[in-house]
């Protein structure tokens, strides 16, 4: 994986960046998303929520990863559905550095070249498994295209409450 470091970085998002990468989001994944101020206030609240890939060379975005660090109550409204994940906001965020109950996997993304995809993927793995190693939590992910389902069952994760496919909740122990 060293030609995908040597190509690409991965960074947590700075305040600067929120609105260019919001509008690369937008594009990638269409209007069915967060507003930008939520995605404001969440990054306000955990910075780590929000992850951009850039190609070295050229220093644009190409891909990007978003999260959300939950607290219990909103891990239980996630698992209960009286929340929805559309309605995630800053108060179901933990502080950065703390244990969350669950990781969320928000949005995964990247342009459609297949050297930005597999840096995308690369690069989720090694922020979830890291995450994964500090706090032991159980990560969420809700697939909403067939290639998110594909992601979503190639890492092993199993439906969160017995409803299996596009739109439903899965989680990883």
């Amino acid at each position: 994986m060293k030609e995908i470091t040597n190509s690409f970085s991965c960074n947590i998002t700075t305040l600067e960046e929120l609105s260019k990468l919001y509008e690369f989001i937008q594009g990638v994944l269409g209007e069915d998303i967060i507003s930008l101020s939520q995605f404001q206030d969440m990054w306000s609240a955990n910075p780590e929520i929000s992850y951009i890939i850039k190609r070295k060379e050229a220093g644009e975005i190409c891909g990007f990863l978003s999260f959300s660090y939950l607290t219990a109550a909103a891990f239980k409204g996630l698992k209960q559905g009286t929340l929805k994940t559309l309605d995630l906001n800053h108060l179901h965020q933990t502080p950065r550095g703390r244990k969350a109950a669950a990781l969320y996997i928000g949005a995964i993304g990247a342009s459609k070249d297949k050297e930005a995809r597999r840096a995308t993927m690369y690069y989720l793995d090694q922020i979830v498994s890291d995450y994964k190693n500090r706090f032991n939590c159980s990560i969420l992910i809700k697939p909403i295209t067939e290639d998110g389902l594909k992601i979503t069952l190639k890492r092993d994760f199993q439906p969160l409450n017995d409803k299996e496919g596009i739109g439903f909740l899965y989680v990883q122990q």
